[in-house]
């Protein structure tokens, strides 16, 4: 759909399925059947949330190819509002209807309204429609050859096997590969760390304020340099970072919350401060790891091995493989964090962040 159609109607169906996700789930809060409407608009927020992440890449096919990683990287820094405005809206809305946290599933629905009409006036416009309307490349090369022609007899190509297409570009396996592991590290902390600090005695609005301070580190980094540091030093260079990051992210809440101290309260419950600089480091910890990873799969990187619609097809691919892991460790996290505990479960960034770290030192080295 984004090859033949454009991104901007994959975004503005993606807000329109979210909509109808969250006023599905506001709806359910108030009915005393079965919980079917709640888990079907969960569902449909899940796509909605996945096809929302293709805006990076719209950001990145509107400049030359020398800007692309600023751009991923400003595109994913819009996030630092919504890392203002969701936990405030969070901790605002969850009482102000009947049913508890009914009214935040409807003000989700403003949100996903908004991106829609926010999306539907835009025009796909970018160095493509400039050499068209030109005749020459923004890089300054000759014209580009006509798309081929088919005979009326003779269907056109099919398009390459995905296994093929991965096979074909070590940068393209590199990025799928790297924003995977950074969705499913992040997320599988992220999501039980709420649970956990109400488990320690912390409030809800602590939390709130946790995973506020997390998100602003998630997307700010993007304005103020990852972007440039992805052109100057490579990508491969701030994604080991970041796997980096990760590694000391499991090893410093694993040795606080065990060596007891300052780190742990009296009665051995893990302090605020813990909860908050884990979050910290992992948010900055997925940006350098994200924003490199999807700088990998940029026409960019992956030419000339892969064209540039077999690019969006691979970012496609790794879109679904990122939420994919996510849906899985979301899933297990609460059971893990009963099972195994906090820092345990925290333990598990290390061999995630070791393994994508040394997985891109593999590929480089080729």
């Amino acid at each position: 759909l984004a090859t033949t159609r454009g991104r901007r109607v994959v975004v503005a169906v993606s807000g329109a399925l979210g909509v109808a996700g969250a006023l599905l789930a506001t709806v359910d809060f108030f009915l005393s059947t079965a919980r079917v409407p709640y888990f079907l608009g969960i569902a449909l927020l899940g796509v909605a949330n996945c096809a929302s992440q293709q805006l990076r890449f719209v950001a990145a096919a509107a400049v030359v190819p020398a800007s692309q990683p600023r751009a991923l990287s400003v595109g994913i820094a819009g996030g630092t509002i919504a890392a203002f405005v969701g936990p405030e809206l969070a901790k605002a809305s969850r009482t102000s209807l009947e049913k508890e946290y009914a009214g935040s599933f409807l003000a989700m629905a403003g949100c996903y309204a908004a991106l829609v009409m926010f999306t539907l006036p835009l025009r796909e416009e970018g160095p493509a429609a400039a050499k068209s309307a030109s005749g020459v490349s923004v890089e300054g090369d000759e014209e580009d050859e006509p798309p081929p022609t088919y005979e009326e007899d003779e269907p056109p190509l099919p398009p390459t096997p995905l296994k093929q297409l991965f096979r074909s570009s070590f940068s393209a396996r590199k990025g799928l590969a790297c924003v995977a592991v950074s969705w499913a590290a992040m997320f599988v902390v992220m999501s039980a760390a709420p649970v956990a600090m109400i488990k320690a005695g912390h409030s809800f609005d602590d939390a709130a304020t946790a995973l506020q301070y997390h998100m602003i580190l998630m997307f700010l980094p993007g304005l103020l340099g990852t972007g440039d540091c992805v052109r100057v030093m490579g990508p491969d260079v701030v994604a080991i970072a970041g796997c980096a990051l990760y590694v000391a992210c499991g090893f410093f809440t694993y040795a606080a919350e065990g060596g007891g101290g300052d780190a742990s309260s009296r009665d051995g419950r893990v302090s605020l401060w813990v909860f908050q600089a884990i979050l910290i480091a992992l948010g900055l910890a997925w940006n350098l790891l994200f924003v490199s990873g999807s700088g990998m799969m940029t026409p960019a990187q992956c030419s000339p091995t892969l064209t540039r619609a077999e690019c969006v097809r691979a970012q496609g691919v790794a879109e679904t493989a990122s939420f994919g892991a996510v849906a899985v460790v979301a899933a297990c996290a609460g059971v893990a964090l009963d099972e195994i505990g906090w820092a345990a479960l925290c333990a598990c960034l290390m061999p995630l962040g070791a393994g994508c770290g040394a997985y891109v030192l593999i590929e480089r080295a080729r």
